[in-house]
């Protein structure tokens, strides 16, 4: 089997900041219980909460800003 290579997520500095401070990933997380700016922005395109998973599990670079 030949596994498919996965491409790391862009995510904003915000959520960035907020990835790495958090202790246990996303396990038991409660998306109600998040800071309101990192709700927003996940429920804001349907690819973000994918783009946050990957981001934990695989790493990230940081979006610019335009």
């Amino acid at each position: 089997m030949k596994l498919k290579e996965v491409e790391i997520p862009q995510i904003p500095q915000f959520i960035a900041d907020w990835v790495d401070n958090l202790k246990s990933g996303l396990f038991g997380l409660n998306y109600d219980s998040v800071p309101i700016e990192i709700y927003d922005w996940v429920y804001a395109d349907e690819g973000n909460i994918k783009k946050l998973h990957l981001a934990i599990v695989v790493g990230y670079e940081i979006k610019e800003e335009k």
